[in-house]
């Protein structure tokens, strides 16, 4: 099981007794760094910071052994500002993001963030989320999506905070953080789990696996690489399978503008569009238009 220990590093390098809510939770990964033994002597010789951190297995630390390095009455220094295409949420906070986020780094050896957490990471993440969410009140329920000046992107955040990742605050800068635990879907099934209760034995319905292997049927059948599935349009999807038994088959093309406002992906069952600005869905099929 994992557990949460103080090693706190000099004071005198967070931001003293400065945390704001309404909060967010952030999730990093080093791109380099492998334990939180190395995180701590990064964080004191550098003075900036993380919250917490948790080691790679393999690297001589147990990933279950979380280490805390600053108070969470404290900003610690791992996020700063918000830049152009910055999730709403800090975009509207703006001034130093570290005085109303909890941060924490999940090492990896990869300094490009590839792969994904280990198990044993995954479980602790998940851990770490639930205890410190529960402690200060940040909620774990929120569902939004944005665009980023690069791509649809989904994360957990609304107005009254909740649980991002280093991505949502600098999408130019750091969109490969934490890298491919987003853009592989490890990120949602960790929230999943965090949202599932105090344990850690949720496992997700039979039904999403359907819907991806649906999603990809198409692209297997004529053997093309299946469609992204980091888009605002597909997570519409998947809302409709799983909350409504609405199934529109596979995509036949990618996401893409189709005006200012607009994007559009082309599906077996209709074309789906997407407002840039605003959740808005529409989806145009030989029956006429529907708007979710």
């Amino acid at each position: 099981m994992p557990n949460i220990t103080q090693h706190y590093i000099n004071r005198g390098c967070t931001f003293q007794n400065q945390m704001y809510p309404p909060l967010v939770f952030v999730v990093h990964r080093t791109a380099g760094h492998v334990n939180v033994q190395q995180l701590y002597d990064y964080w004191n010789a550098s003075c900036v910071s993380s919250h917490f951190g948790i080691s790679y297995d393999g690297y001589g630390y147990d990933p279950y052994d979380i280490w805390q390095y600053v108070r969470l009455t404290d900003g610690a220094g791992a996020n700063c500002c918000p830049e152009s295409g910055c999730h709403s949420f800090f975009s509207n906070r703006g001034g130093n993001a570290n005085t109303y986020t909890i941060s924490v780094e999940v090492c990896t050896p990869n300094t490009g963030n590839n792969g994904l957490m280990t198990a044993k990471q995954e479980d602790a993440l998940v851990y770490l989320i639930q205890q410190v969410c529960a402690e200060l009140g940040i909620p774990t329920g929120n569902y939004s999506e944005y665009w980023n000046d690069y791509e649809t992107s989904h994360t957990w955040l609304a107005p009254n905070g909740g649980i991002g990742m280093h991505r949502d605050i600098s999408p130019h800068n750091k969109r490969m953080c934490p890298g491919d635990p987003y853009y592989h879907g490890q990120m949602d099934a960790i929230i999943s789990k965090v949202k599932g209760g105090t344990g850690m034995v949720w496992v997700p319905p039979d039904k999403d696996h359907w819907i991806i292997a649906r999603h990809e049927a198409l692209a297997s059948y004529v053997g093309k690489p299946p469609e992204k599935r980091d888009t605002g349009i597909f997570s519409q999807v998947r809302k409709l399978a799983l909350e409504k038994n609405i199934m529109i088959g596979s995509p036949i093309g990618p996401e893409q503008d189709y005006d200012a406002d607009w994007i559009y992906q082309p599906y077996e069952g209709g074309d789906v569009f997407w407002n840039k600005h605003h959740t808005e869905y529409y989806i145009m099929s030989g029956s006429g238009e529907v708007a979710y």
